[in-house]
């Protein structure tokens, strides 16, 4: 048993490897009575060509063993001074036998082949006729190998193709067809999308009368005549169909045989010639939806005018296609099966689109791009072509010219269709906008200390953050930059409610005083009145609610707010508002808002919740209340004093939640008012100043500011050099004590009963009395 290499004709073929003598004999020649032969193994593995492998194995009745192994073809032949041709694609198995001078019998049963692809496509084999692609080669020199395996490629709606057709028997081309008259053959093609046409020789019902018996397509239908010179092939004229089909079969009759062509054939669209929505958004960027909310899209195949289409297929999308890139994607992902339609076919279903702005389906022209993913696209029509079949162009490697609509060197066109460039840009789809927004925010007090609190005035820290989200509460990450209509660094926008572009921010008050069933509410408009549940009503001069120093920017759907908000005072006195309630209600150019049921504050004068809260915190209507202080001029005087809040119901307390208020100590610049010398005042600027320890208690300040110390403290009026002592001996007298509060005007107060606030006021004495009793010590 022996190998040999490749040749041509005569020549070539030389040796590669052999057995020698085999023992037993080749065959089971010594039983002396019919008997089964060997069984053999003849593996050929090419599925790395360039270095095909091939094995030989034998069994006698006990298993295989090897009989020859060749790890590399090409190696041996170089190793023995030949060439070996590269190993084919396709492979024709073929079994001949010799007797010699001797008589014998050659019989080969049982045979198994085993092979990554088999031809014919439809495991049975082609006889009487075939019809095969016109890119196997031009008749009469196409070898009967073509015909016995060739396959029919997938065509293009409205182009031109031809068919080679031979005549066969005994699986060789009947050369002596029509030898002596000429034949006509018909040549039709039929739908077989039902599947009426069964290819496979092996299987019941091969090409039955049914299938034989059906009328060809439009355009697809033709006579030959074969004469002598034709040698049994023959290539047709050109078919044009102007009709998709997922599956044709081609049947050949010369009303004597019939046979039916081994490999069915796709006939596709060219493109999918536009898609538009059938609702708002459209392709001429009209109007606007919410992200997440249902539109439809209705892609046209492109076909042939006053012809029926017949495509019939499911058109997909390419996530990877639709631009801006997402991370919410346009769904779903395929269409309904397209109806069939004159000219052309169309598909709409309803999407949805999860992000804002507008979004392009990607589309090209095949001649100048067949490779890269289109928006929408068809990869199933031409199954019957693609895949292992190989008779279209497939995706599977970079590059690959899958959308392509000319032919490539072996006559292929690409095994899919897509959307295609018409214009440039490509239309465009939106606007959408957010589907509603989700607030949280915090509030930062003025001071923190206790519980924390913000005096009627003063302002205090506002954070917010505004989520763009679609439908299904997804985050619209695109919603930034150009596509952000809600501005956040605009103070008036940050207290406007219900216009586009506003973020409705106000507050509402509960436990008022410590009251938890007091309630109030705040006017937005004059008369700017806060309308309280229990208790007086109160006027104020400008709105209560103010916005200062906003901040606001988006990134990736998300929107980071910042500002001071300042409950100012009205014009009496109110509060305590333990618990103001702070709410939002965003909305932006495009109208888009929270969701209703998220709404949980009610800040205004009509009845429902209109705001989401966000936070609450306290404020309390507040002031810096001083001491008159007498005492001897040998002695610091201290200068009490306390910071105060209104607290309905009761009035006037101490605030002993503040350790947070700076208050200015008192110079004979600026709060310390010395009076001219006389009988009771031998007090000058020179014999006193005021003294406070600084925030940290580390030390006295003498100029800056002084922190209270849970809502009091004290300024001591002392001798200039010795904080131990008064002005002394002599320097008795008065002198105002008034600390200049208009860096901090929530402190101040109406003591003068003008109706506007000023700094308060005390008078400290040294050395005067204010009863019979200068001093008076005891001892226990």
């Amino acid at each position: 048993m022996g190998i040999r290499g490749s040749g041509s004709d005569v020549t070539g073929y030389n040796w590669l490897a052999g057995t020698g003598s085999l023992n037993p004999l080749i065959d089971n020649r010594g039983s002396t009575a019919p008997s089964l032969g060997y069984n053999y193994q003849v593996i050929v593995d090419a599925r790395t060509p360039a270095s095909t492998s091939v094995a030989v194995n034998r069994d006698t009745g006990a298993g295989y063993n090897s009989l020859i192994n060749v790890p590399n073809i090409f190696t041996a032949a170089t190793a023995q001074g030949f060439s070996q041709a590269a190993v084919p694609a396709n492979w024709q198995i073929s079994f001949t036998g010799s007797t010699g001078g001797s008589t014998n019998i050659h019989e080969i049963s049982g045979l198994k082949i085993c092979a990554q692809t088999i031809v014919p496509r439809s495991g049975g084999t082609a006889s009487g006729f075939n019809a095969i692609d016109e890119a196997y080669g031009t008749p009469p020199s196409v070898a009967v190998q073509k015909y016995l395996t060739g396959d029919i490629y997938t065509k293009l709606v409205g182009t031109p193709f031809k068919l080679d057709v031979a005549a066969l028997n005994n699986s060789q081309i009947l050369s002596t067809y029509a030898i002596s008259a000429n034949k006509n053959v018909t040549l039709k093609l039929v739908d077989n999308s039902a599947g009426i046409c069964v290819l496979d020789s092996t299987q019941p019902n091969y090409c039955s009368s049914t299938c034989t018996g059906a009328a060809a397509v439009a355009g697809g239908s033709q006579v030959m005549t074969f004469g002598s010179a034709n040698s049994g092939q023959k290539q047709s004229a050109d078919f044009t169909l102007n009709t998709a089909y997922s599956k044709l079969a081609a049947i050949i009759s010369d009303g004597t045989t019939n046979a039916c062509a081994t490999d069915q054939f796709s006939v596709r669209p060219t493109g999918v010639a536009s898609v538009v929505s059938g609702s708002s958004p459209n392709a001429n960027n009209i109007g606007t939806l919410k992200a997440g909310e249902i539109f439809t899209l209705t892609a046209t195949t492109a076909g042939v005018a006053s012809t029926p289409s017949g495509y019939t297929g499911v058109l997909q999308l390419t996530p990877t296609a639709v631009s801006p890139a997402t991370l919410v994607a346009l769904v779903p992902v395929v269409f309904p099966p397209a109806s069939a339609g004159t000219g052309s076919s169309t598909a709409t279903a309803n999407f949805t689109y999860g992000e804002v702005g507008s979004f392009q389906l990607a589309a090209y022209d095949p001649a100048t791009d067949a490779a890269t993913p289109r928006g929408i696209y068809d990869s199933t029509w031409t199954t019957v072509d693609s895949g292992s079949q190989g008779d279209c162009i497939a995706g599977g490697s970079p590059g690959a010219a899958v959308y392509a609509n000319t032919k490539d060197a072996n006559g292929k066109y690409g095994c899919n269709f897509g959307l295609l460039k018409t214009a440039d840009p490509p239309a465009v789809f939106g606007r959408f906008i957010p589907d509603h927004f989700e607030v949280s925010g915090s509030v930062t007090a003025a001071c923190t200390s206790g519980t924390p609190f913000t005096y009627m005035g003063q302002p205090f820290a506002v954070k917010l953050t505004v989520t763009a989200q679609n439908s299904v509460n997804v985050t619209t990450q695109n919603y930034t930059g150009t596509l952000a209509h809600l501005d956040g660094a605009t103070a008036t926008k940050w207290t406007s409610f219900g216009s586009y572009d506003s973020i409705g921010l106000w507050a509402m008050a509960t436990n008022i005083g410590g009251n938890p069933a007091c309630t109030a509410k705040f006017a937005v408009g004059t008369p700017f009145t806060t309308t309280r549940s229990c208790g007086t009503n109160v006027a104020a001069t400008a709105a209560r609610v103010a916005i200062s120093g906003p901040t606001g920017t988006w990134a990736a759907g998300v929107g980071t707010f910042a500002a001071n908000m300042i409950l100012n005072r009205a014009s009496a006195v109110d509060g305590s508002y333990e618990t103001l309630q702070i709410g939002v209600a965003p909305q932006d150019g495009d109208g888009a808002k929270m969701d209703p049921a998220a709404l949980d504050v009610d800040a205004d004068a009509t009845a429902g919740n209109e705001r989401a809260r966000i936070a609450t915190t306290t404020v309390r209507y507040g002031r810096i209340r001083l001491t008159n202080a007498y005492g001897s001029e040998l002695l610091p005087l201290p200068v009490s004093f306390l910071a105060q809040y209104y607290q309905a119901g009761t009035g006037w307390t101490r605030n002993g939640d503040d350790t947070c208020s700076l208050v200015p100590v008192p110079t004979s610049a600026a709060g310390l008012t010395f009076y001219p010398a006389g009988t009771r005042n031998q007090l000058a600027s020179a014999d006193v100043i005021a003294r406070m320890r600084n925030a940290a208690d580390t030390a006295d300040v003498t100029g800056g500011n002084g922190a209270l110390r849970f809502g009091q403290d004290n300024f001591r009026l002392t001798n200039p050099t010795n904080v131990a002592t008064g002005p002394g001996g002599g320097h008795f007298g008065y002198v105002d004590v008034s600390p200049n509060l208009a860096a901090t005007p929530w402190l101040q107060f109406d003591w003068l009963g003008t109706g506007t606030p000023s700094n308060p006021i005390a008078r400290g004495t040294f050395g005067t009395y204010k009863s019979p009793i200068i001093y008076l010590r005891e001892n226990y």
